[in-house]
């Protein structure tokens, strides 16, 4: 089951609006008009458990609704995830 976090976190280049979290991928939301010139496709999840899932492919959709579709290589606990990281900056959810 997918798990949405809402995130408004700005930066001077964009702002993350969500993260959408399931088993096998996380989707990561972005204002519109944020293009993959914004910032280095460079992310990963934080869990509560301190393990690192591996990043198996990451692929940016630029459309009207900008978002990075990260699909991850073993399977993860959504509710073990507590965060993501983004060109070097954390992201805590707050729920």
């Amino acid at each position: 089951m997918a798990v949405t976090k809402e995130l408004n976190f700005r930066t001077d280049k964009y702002t993350v609006k969500s993260v959408t979290l399931s088993p096998v991928t996380a989707i990561i939301s972005f204002d519109a008009g944020t293009t993959d010139k914004d910032y280095d496709i460079d992310c990963r999840i934080i869990t509560k458990d301190g393990s690192t899932p591996h990043v198996a492919w990451v692929n940016y959709i630029p459309e009207i609704n900008p978002a990075m579709y990260i699909n991850f290589d073993d399977v993860i606990d959504p509710d073990n995830v507590i965060g993501i990281v983004i060109n070097g900056g954390e992201y805590l959810f707050t729920d």
